[in-house]
């Protein structure tokens, strides 16, 4: 596999994983009730593992860890963010 799609598809676990994660908090505010925790969380952690797998093939160990940790905190920065866009979209005027 290329260094290419091998980025891309960590890239993709990375994200997944963090999404699933989120999905399961108490306030998570994109599904009207959050997902079962213990069932999906162990989804997010297999996530997780995958992509770590993947950075691991192409990066140093420390290097690899700080980018999964990295992109998984933006993505816990980002989705409340967008879903307070998702709201001011859908908003009448």
């Amino acid at each position: 596999m290329s260094t290419a799609v091998t980025t891309l598809l960590a890239l993709a676990l990375t994200g997944a994983a963090a999404i699933t994660a989120y999905l399961t908090a108490p306030r998570q505010q994109w599904l009207p009730r959050p997902w079962p925790t213990r069932p999906t969380r162990a989804v997010a952690l297999a996530l997780g593992m995958a992509a770590l797998a993947l950075w691991l093939h192409l990066l140093e160990v420390s290097t690899a860890v700080f980018t999964l940790f990295t992109l998984t905190m933006a993505v816990f920065v980002a989705l409340p963010f967008l879903a307070v866009l998702r709201v001011i979209v859908r908003r009448p005027r």
